[in-house]
């Protein structure tokens, strides 16, 4: 079975290299219009998801 997260904070490369090295084959994004969240998503983190 596959293995996933979930996270709120931008998807950076070391992020999604851990994550890889941890056995974690896909990611939700967390999109929220609150003052200070995480918000859009950058052309690189589309690429990821």
């Amino acid at each position: 079975m596959a293995k996933g997260c979930d996270t709120a904070a931008y998807l950076t490369d070391s992020r999604v290299d851990a994550l890889v090295g941890k056995g974690y084959s896909f990611v939700g994004r967390y999109i929220d219009y609150l003052k200070g969240a995480h918000n859009d998503l950058t052309e690189k983190e589309v690429a990821y998801l």
